[in-house]
This record gives structure tokens, sequence and C-alpha cells, in this order.
């Protein structure tokens, strides 16, 4: 779950702060440290000798689509991961003071703190980027708590740091384990069903916006999903940056590159014309991160492109709510 880059400035930073400390190069050539150096810098060779593909193709979409849809950093450093790991970090200095804090604890302070600037770059708010320095910052206060001494003898900033700690680690517990509660599967679920009652371990692609449910659904139907893309959310989301942009020459590329995705996926269906095509729900597609979209002009959805929508007439609805739309291919159908 967690990208390779994200990991460089956290194995970096604990070691430059402690060679900095004792004022000696020796702290960074620890094994751990030669260890994580060697595979990053083999990392990014295997990027540039067998993935040349990233940089033709990858990189100038991320550079296009996916790093301009992002929340401004203000709005990134106000969400509730950071300001959770920065309570965390308070509470966890507070429970050393007066001295300093444990020195397994400040290392995993430094690493989360070193994730989060990844976070912010990324500019998504989505909760798997920030669960590095989430975890890291609830070690930070384990390896803390464990020094503690007897609660009566300790003072009211210890105490306090302990407090806050504790509410920390239980409001995040909270958070997370009940949106197994709260989060409705029923529309999952229901079309789960509508697939495993129609078709056995189908071929499945997605032209959807966004990427939330062709992937537990292919899990869940034991579907065998082969799109090269995962959704159309490269498409969506350049029609969003179109309307908010005012530069007409980055708005005549945004619909370039809308076309050319739009072109690239029809033409993906008609050639694996897979059992099973996942699209948005009724309630249409939206925008993947919070955004001042006042004012912003309804972009087509991807299944009326006029390639998508041919391939399309060869298809059924299986299944349809707010949420998701199932097409299954119309020969598979008429055998049910």
């Amino acid at each position: 779950m967690i990208k390779p880059p994200y990991s460089v400035l956290a194995l970096a930073v604990p070691a430059l702060v402690i060679a900095l400390q004792r004022r000696s190069l020796h702290p960074l050539w620890t094994t751990e440290n030669v260890i994580g150096a060697t595979l990053t810098v083999a990392y990014l060779i295997a990027l540039a000798v067998f993935m040349q593909p990233f940089f033709t193709d990858v990189m100038p979409l991320l550079r296009q689509v996916y790093l301009p849809m992002r929340m401004p950093v203000i709005d990134v450093l106000m969400l509730w991961q950071v300001t959770m790991f920065v309570a965390m970090a308070v509470a966890t200095l507070a429970m050393a003071s007066p001295g300093r804090p444990d020195r397994d604890a400040r290392t995993m302070l430094l690493a989360g703190a070193a994730y989060v600037p990844a976070f912010v770059i990324m500019g998504k708010g989505w909760t798997y980027q920030a669960l590095p320095f989430l975890t890291l910052g609830v070690l930070a206060l384990m390896l803390q708590y464990v020094r503690l001494k007897p609660l009566r003898s300790l003072p009211l900033p210890v105490k306090a740091g302990a407090a806050l700690g504790l509410f920390s680690i239980v409001l995040l517990t909270a958070l997370q384990q009940g949106m197994a509660f709260t989060q409705s599967r029923r529309d999952l679920d229901a079309a789960t069903a509508a697939i495993v009652r129609a078709v056995a371990h189908p071929t499945m692609m997605s032209i959807a916006s966004q990427l939330q449910f062709s992937n537990p659904l292919a899990r869940m139907t034991g579907a065998r999903f082969v799109a090269r893309q995962q959704s159309g959310w490269m498409v969506n989301d350049a029609g969003i940056l179109m309307g908010m942009e005012q530069d007409p020459a980055r708005r005549q590329d945004l619909a370039a590159l809308r076309e050319r995705y739009t072109a690239s996926i029809a033409g993906e269906l008609a050639s694996k014309r897979p059992d099973i095509i996942v699209d948005d729900g009724t309630s249409g597609p939206r925008a993947p991160v919070l955004l001042n979209l006042k004012n912003q002009q309804t972009m087509p959805p991807l299944h009326d492109a006029p390639g998508i929508a041919e391939v399309l007439r060869g298809y059924r609805i299986l299944y349809q709510d707010r949420s998701v739309t199932v097409f299954i291919r119309a020969d598979i159908a008429a055998r049910e």
C-alpha cells in the first residue's frame, strides 16, 4: 500500500538528524541505511532501464491531470489525518517532559513527519496515503508509554500527554473501524450478486470516472480485469480541470488528452470485448477531491463518447443504482 518514493524521506531524515546531532557521517553508513539507499537506487535504475513507458506515458499524464487535481496546501494541512499525527507527536513529546523522548520514539516521529510532505504534495487527502505517518505516530506513542513511571509520580504535563495520546489512539481506532459499520455495502453487494448469477469468473473492464467499484467488484466476483487502465479517471479529471482552466492552450491540451484516452479506451473495449463493463451509477461522476467547483459545466460522461457508445450497443444493463452501472455482453445475457 505504501508507494516506494514515500519511503525515501522517512529513511533519510532520522539518519540525517542523528548524523547532525553527532556531527559525524558514521550514522549514515549503518547497515539499514546502506540497504535502504541501495534499494532506492535499484528502484530508480529499474525504472530508467525497464520501464520507459513510465516516463513517456505515465509522467505526462500525472503532470497534466493527476497532480493538478489536488487540494490547496493549507486545506491538506488542516485535514484530520495531519492534525491527528500532530496530536500524537505533541503527546509523545509531553510524556517525555522535561527530558528528551525515548530514542526509538523520536525515530518514529521523525520518520512519520518525513512522510507528511508526500501526503501534502499529492494533495488528495486520502487516508491510505496517510497510513504510514499515522502508523508511525501510534508506534511512537506506544514506545514512549512503556517508558512512563508510575502514574501518581508523574508531573501534570506528562499526565496530560498520556491522556492526549490515549485519546488519539482511541479516536483513530474508532474512526477507522467505525467505517466498516457506517459505510453501506448494499450497492456493492447487490452488483456482486447480479454478476455472479449471470456469469462465472468474467472478464471485466471499467469506464467509470473513478476506480472505487471496479477493483472490489473484480475481487468479489472472481473476475479477471483485462484493461490497461483501472477506469476512465483521466478523462473525467481532465474534463473537471478544463472547467477550471483559464488558459486556452491548456484547455486545448486537456481536450486533446480526453480525446486520446477516450479513443484508447474505446479501442480496447472493442478488441477485448469483456464480459462485464463497469460504469458510474445514476448519481453520475464526481470530483475525486474536495475542490471549489462553482459554476462548473457538466462534462458528458464517457459512455456517451461515440466510440464507446458504439461498443455498448453490444451490451445490456445487468444492474444499476446510484453508485454503479454494470453492463453485460448481449450474447451472455441472451444465454441467461
